[in-house]
C-alpha cells in the first residue's frame, strides 16, 4: 500500500507524517506499506523546516535528508491512499484527480477519526508548536493504522502507548 501525505509546502506536516508512518510500519513489521509526501504549493528541493527536523530528532527520526516535492498527477495517481493535512488540501486534490479520487483522498483526521478537522500548521512556530503538531499526527496515524489493519489494533495501540 502506497500512502501519500499532502500539505501546503512539504516542509513540515507531510514529511513528519511520512517519516512517522515509516517508523511505525517498521516497528509493526508492515512491509507492504510505502509512505511518501508532497505539497500542493511546494517549492521543489526545499529542505524540511528546522522545527520539523528538531521535532523528529527528539523522536529518534532523521528528517535532515528530506527535500520538498510538489504534488503531481502522476504521484497522486500512484498512491493507494492520499491523506491530507487540511480538508482544503483534500478538496484541492479531489479537484485535481476528478473521479479517480473517489475512495482514496481524505483529510488525515477525517480518515482516522471521522472528524473533519485540520492538522495544525506549525510553520514559523516554536519548538512546542512543532511537538504538538507531531503528537497530533502520531495520534491520527495510530487511529488510521487501526482502521487499515484492524487485526493489528492491539499491537498498534500498545506500540503508540509505549512511544507516547
Amino acid at each position: 500500500m502506497r500512502i501519500l501525505f499532502v500539505c501546503t509546502g512539504n516542509t513540515c506536516r507531510s514529511p513528519m507524517a511520512e517519516v512517522l508512518l515509516r517508523k511505525t510500519a517498521r516497528r509493526l513489521q508492515i512491509d507492504e506499506m510505502e509512505a511518501l509526501s508532497a505539497g500542493l504549493y511546494a517549492r521543489e528541493g526545499t529542505a524540511a523546516s528546522f522545527g520539523a527536523i528538531s521535532a523528529m530528532q527528539r523522536r529518534g527520526i532523521d528528517l535532515y535528508h528530506h527535500y520538498s516535492q510538489g504534488l503531481t498527477r502522476e504521484l497522486a495517481h500512484g498512491a493507494d491512499l492520499i491523506l491530507c493535512m487540511e480538508e482544503s488540501h483534500a478538496r484541492a486534490v479531489k479537484a485535481m484527480l476528478g473521479d479517480s479520487a473517489k475512495g482514496k483522498v481524505y483529510g488525515l483526521l477525517g480518515f482516522a477519526t471521522g472528524r473533519e478537522e485540520d492538522i495544525a500548521d506549525p510553520f514559523g512556530g516554536d519548538e512546542r508548536e512543532y511537538d504538538q503538531t507531531a503528537r497530533q499526527i502520531e495520534l491520527a496515524l495510530a487511529a488510521a493504522l487501526m482502521k487499515l489493519y484492524p487485526e493489528k489494533a492491539g499491537e498498534i495501540q500498545a506500540s503508540y502507548e509505549a512511544e507516547l
